[in-house]
């Protein structure tokens, strides 16, 4: 019995003095607030794809943050350094998230700062109560309310055509490529317009701040017009230097489904448009799509896809890693800054460099005038909604063939 006591007094005792022994301690590596900073710096250094597209000095923004790191510094005080440093990259696609907070990237949207990629005021031609109070409901015998389908909502409207009788025109409104495409109502909803003998289709992405590229795909697949279609290449960063990137990866696109919707198509974006729906639109710019345009403002960007990493005290962030080209914009057509860029020609995929990045958003084809979309929302009307309607009955024939770049001008 004094064995036992004597063997559990030596037992407590040990555990006591490993007990008072770790408050004498110095923090784990994996605690210690400078190897978390080491450690996501040096993994940014490695993975993070846009230093020299958006001219971003990584070495001296270490240098800036490194001097507010301490090693008594509370966990939300490295938190608030390490977000405000993963911030330094302008990356709507950057996070960090802890315990007790999360960190996002918000000058990405509209806004007028210098944190931001795009400084000046830029008008988004989107009002959804309008398109809730006059679209989505049934107006008169000839027009119908819209209807609700898995991850898209769907409409098909009547307007008078030139020779004085009814065009019909489908309509998807498609608010998030996080909503999952469902295929068979993705086939109900295409059969439901060709049996209604529609001459276009209006495909409303406004607002759509992206998601799952498996739906841009998806959905993709069922516009396009020829077998297969090489529509994107993909590098990733691989190493410290600043030009280390991978081999490129070709993406293509099939044709899937019993019904492709190969008829007029306006894709409607807006600076608001980011992610998955800034690959969409790349996407309907290649061979294949030639019957999509897009009309509204250039997309918001978003064009690197982002992978997530753990740090050492177990928080995870994330940042995009890798550059998206399209061949089919223009190898001049570069992003200047102030919304703008330069250039319209064709190119082929021979190099990065002579390939159109996106990151900074997809250019549309044919813009709008801001006054005409506000005198527009004046009598409850969407100017993009009554303009493409009109162009796809007026150029049912021409419409592939319309010069881009003009400003589409209407009086309503």
């Amino acid at each position: 019995m004094k064995k036992i006591i004597l063997a559990t007094l030596f037992l407590i005792s040990c555990l006591s003095f490993v007990s008072c022994e770790n408050l004498f301690m110095e923090p784990s590596p994996s605690e210690d607030p400078q190897a978390v900073f080491n450690s996501m710096w040096e993994t940014v250094r490695d993975k993070y794809s846009f230093f020299e597209y958006k001219n971003i000095d990584w070495e001296s923004i270490r240098a800036e943050y490194e001097s507010r790191i301490s090693p008594e510094m509370s966990d939300e005080d490295l938190f608030y350094v390490l977000a405000d440093m993963l911030n330094e990259l302008r990356d709507g696609h950057v996070n960090i998230r802890s315990r007790f907070d999360v960190s996002v990237y918000k000058g990405i949207n509209r806004v007028e700062g210098e944190d931001s990629l795009f400084t000046e005021f830029i008008p988004d031609f989107y009002d959804g109560d309008i398109l809730e109070e006059r679209y989505f409901i049934k107006l008169d015998d000839n027009d119908e309310e819209i209807r609700i389908a898995n991850g898209f909502s769907n409409k098909i409207f009547s307007r008078v055509n030139l020779q004085g009788g009814l065009s019909k025109i489908g309509y998807i409104r498609y608010s998030s490529f996080v909503n999952t495409i469902n295929k068979e109502a993705l086939d109900n909803t295409l059969k439901r317009f060709e049996d209604a003998g529609v001459v276009g289709l209006i495909l409303d992405m406004r607002e759509n701040g992206g998601g799952s590229l498996t739906n841009a795909f998806r959905l993709s697949s069922r516009l396009i017009n020829v077998d297969e279609s090489t529509v994107l290449e993909t590098v990733y960063k691989d190493g410290p230097a600043i030009d280390s990137f991978t081999a490129p990866a070709a993406y293509s696109v099939k044709k899937e489904g019993p019904i492709q919707f190969t008829k007029p198509v306006a894709l409607l974006i807006n600076r608001n448009s980011f992610s998955a729906t800034s690959y969409f639109a790349a996407i309907m710019r290649a061979p294949g799509f030639e019957h999509v345009r897009s009309f509204g403002n250039n997309t918001g960007g978003g064009g690197g896809l982002p992978s997530d990493f753990q740090l050492p005290n177990g928080w995870y962030y994330r940042f995009s890693t890798t550059r998206t080209y399209t061949p089919f914009i223009g190898t001049d057509q570069i992003y200047i800054g102030e919304n703008q860029f330069k250039g319209a020609n064709g190119s082929e995929l021979v190099h990065p460099e002579n390939r159109f990045d996106f990151e900074a958003g997809v250019p549309v084809e044919f813009p709008i005038s801001n006054e005409r979309f506000e005198a527009a929302q004046d009598i409850q009307r969407d100017y993009l909604m009554e303009a493409t309607m009109r162009l796809i009955i007026q150029n049912q024939e021409q419409w592939n063939q319309i010069s881009p770049g003009q400003l589409i001008d209407f009086e309503l």
